[in-house]
């Protein structure tokens, strides 16, 4: 009885401890907001020579469950993490709700140059269905190009009650 007890006890630490560890590998909404002026002043210094530094998986753009992209104002995506979009505009482009995210990105960013925040739906890394995401885009001072990251399970809500 003594050894069940201790063994169920062990096992509830050993749950509370893992998911503790999981929920320190999401991304934070300040998080996004660093990488994103980061990956905007990169672009801004190096141009296109950026765009490897960004991309690279194992570089500080992609980070714990997150990562930075970056797509031109015409809505062709300059650079993500999924190589497949790389080169496909955007426009006209439904998240799962139904909105045309990459649009409202652009006409917020022509509008906020020095970022705002989104909530759309898209699939995390990996996987097939959707989840809510709050993003944050920013426009690279004088060029057509705009850089955005984002928190999963996060909306607008949330954002204004992180404080943003």
């Amino acid at each position: 009885m003594k050894k069940t007890f201790v063994a169920a006890l062990l096992g509830i630490f050993a749950l509370v401890l893992s998911s503790g560890a999981f929920a320190a590998e999401k991304a934070t909404p300040e998080e996004v907001v660093a990488k994103v002026k980061e990956a905007v002043k990169l672009i801004a210094e190096k141009g296109e020579a950026a765009y490897p530094i960004i991309r690279d998986p194992k570089g500080p753009f992609v980070w714990k469950d997150s990562y930075v992209f970056a797509q031109n104002l015409d809505g062709t995506m300059v650079i993500h993490i999924n190589p497949k979009l790389e080169g496909k505009n955007m426009l006209g482009t439904k998240d799962a709700s139904g909105k045309l995210f990459s649009n409202e990105m652009i006409n917020g960013v022509k509008a906020s140059p020095d970022g705002f925040w989104i909530e759309y739906m898209w699939a995390k890394p990996g996987e097939k269905e959707a989840s809510k995401k709050a993003g944050f885009c920013m426009l690279v001072p004088k060029t057509e190009i705009f850089v955005g990251s984002g928190v999963w399970d996060m909306g607008l809500d949330d954002i204004k009650k992180a404080g943003f």
